[in-house]
């Protein structure tokens, strides 16, 4: 008896992976001019109130720093988030410390890194490990993104609904000062361990 390749499959996986790279790419499209610019510390505390999606600790850090360097945040970035129900018991509700680096333009005549305006585009699936569910976690960070970054144009909107998951509840969309290559988020980091909606 002939065994069924799994070829196809496996092309079409690659294939879909492929294509997930390239989207996220193609938002994330930088201006070919230099602007000099430093590395300026941020910091910052928010309360994260989400009514739709709930999160271990691990996994609420690990989804705030994801955001802040897909944006252009330092790779270092540190985050924090105090449970109240501990750390591996998910909540609805945490306080959420932040430390990180993010690039301003400087007309100094020190040491710079090469940072270029990128047209970048946060959404329900792009990047792909952003989900339907994280409504109230952008509408929680809002004043963090839009204080902490360079940006210019930026446009966002947020249409959060109580235990209902939509397809364009927010977006976040302009152009952030970030270093000549910005971080590209793989289809591996946006593994829900730690999270569920209910």
């Amino acid at each position: 008896m002939r065994t069924p390749s799994r070829l196809p499959g496996i092309i079409a996986l690659s294939a879909a992976g492929l294509l997930v790279s390239l989207s996220v790419l193609a938002a994330q499209r930088p201006d070919t001019a230099v602007v000099p610019s430093t590395w300026q510390p941020q910091h910052g505390q928010f309360f994260f109130n989400g009514y739709t999606t709930r999160y271990t600790c691990d996994a609420l850090q690990g989804e705030v720093r994801r955001i802040l360097i897909f944006l252009g945040a330092r790779a270092d970035a540190r985050v924090k988030a105090d449970c109240p129900r501990g750390p591996y018991v998910p909540a609805h509700t945490a306080w959420v410390t932040v430390d990180f680096s993010t690039l301003a333009p400087t007309h100094g005549t020190g040491p710079t890194v090469e940072g270029h305006w990128v047209r970048t585009e946060l959404a329900p699936r792009h990047p792909i490990f952003m989900q339907e569910g994280d409504c109230f976690l952008i509408e929680d960070m809002k004043p963090l993104l839009t204080s902490s970054f360079a940006t210019r144009g930026v446009l966002f909107h947020s249409e959060c609904m109580p235990y209902a998951e939509l397809l364009d509840s927010y977006g976040l969309e302009g152009e952030v000062l970030a270093p000549q290559h910005p971080q590209v988020p793989q289809p591996e980091l946006g593994n829900n361990s730690g999270r569920d909606n209910s």
